[in-house]
Formats: structure tokens, sequence, C-alpha cells
């Protein structure tokens, strides 16, 4: 009889420690979750400085002024401005739309 006892005892034990570490697991996976989202948060915002911040640079250029478009992280045309008024902006990844430069950083 004693030895169910300490059988079920230590099972009971057993089961309280796996609680107990799954609500630590939880906890620690709430915690990286939060975290993550304040990241893409971040990243989100300086994305969004930068595009304020250069769409401010081109309405300060003259029209027909020459420079570098970029493409892609690496890749750069030339290019004439031909319009400082008129941007695209990127809403989906391959999707744009053409709003005007002084709308723009404030929708």
């Amino acid at each position: 009889m004693e030895e169910k006892q300490l059988e079920l005892r230590e099972k009971f034990i057993k089961s309280q420690q796996l609680r107990t570490l799954k609500e630590q697991a939880d906890l620690e996976f709430n915690l990286f979750q939060e975290s993550l989202n304040n990241i893409r948060t971040a990243t989100a915002t300086a994305h969004l400085e930068i595009a304020f911040s250069a769409i401010e640079d081109l309405s300060l250029r003259p029209q027909g002024e020459k420079m570098l478009v970029p493409l892609m992280a690496s890749l750069y045309v030339f290019g004439t401005l031909d319009d400082a008024e008129k941007v695209l902006v990127d809403v989906v990844t391959g999707y744009f739309i053409e709003h005007s430069a002084d709308t723009t950083s404030s929708d």
C-alpha cells in the first residue's frame, strides 16, 4: 500500500514539475513574441522615417536633375527627376500608388 502511495506521490510531483515547466515555457514564448513585435514595429517606423526624409529631399531638388535611383539594395540606375510633386508609394510588395508629395507624409 505504501508503495502505491509513494508511486502516486512521485507521479503527482512530476506532473506539478511539468506544469511549472510549461508555465515557464509559455511565459518565455510570450516574452519572445512581444520582443519580436516590438522589433517589427521599430523597423517599420524606421522605414517610414527614411521614406519621409527621401520625399522631403526630392521636393527640394530642381526638376531635370540627374540622380541615381535605387531599384534594389545594391542596384542603382541613372534617372532624371521629372516631377518632384508626384511620388510612387510602395503599399505592398510590388504594388505602388501615385501620390502627391505634399500629402504623402500626412497620410
